[in-house]
């Protein structure tokens, strides 16, 4: 199983189509506490397609290093290739503000707006490894947000 479409989704301003199903209760309880009690900030997107969210109130820093979640919220659901469908998902990422460079640890697909509904789809401990992005790009932009601070 490969995960390059989570490297695509980060260069691009598109979005992916999971191949994998993977739950787990710990990450499922995490995710609601975030979701409850997370302030999402509007990153940017499109309102007629999607928009994301950077949650900047549990914003980790660790030296040079940022950790937090994502939220893409979409319009319309999507379909995933197992043919779940979900309408938005949240990704832990980290950011290395000094190099520039960030990853994803963790994806999770739900059915409602705003990481609600079922988690439909998971991967967890993705274990990729720091990249650098493209200028304007989403995870440019979101480093940007998340570094500033």
């Amino acid at each position: 199983m490969t995960i390059n479409w989570v490297l695509d989704i980060l260069e691009s301003n598109h979005f992916f189509k999971p191949i994998h199903m993977n739950k787990f209760l710990i990450v499922m309880i995490t995710m609601i506490s975030f979701n409850a009690i997370g302030e999402w900030v509007n990153g940017g997107g499109s309102p007629d397609e999607f928009l994301w969210y950077v949650d900047t109130t549990r914003v980790i820093k660790n030296g040079n290093e940022r950790a937090t979640w994502i939220l893409a919220n979409f319009k319309t659901s999507q379909k995933s290739d197992s043919g779940k469908m979900y309408k938005s998902y949240m990704s832990r990422s980290i950011f290395d503000c000094k190099n520039q460079l960030q990853k994803m640890t963790d994806v999770m697909m739900y059915s409602g707006s705003m990481g609600s509904g079922e988690l439909v789809v998971s991967y967890d401990d993705l274990n990729l490894p720091f990249k650098n992005f493209p200028p304007n790009s989403i995870a440019d932009k979101q480093l940007i947000m998340v570094c500033k601070n």
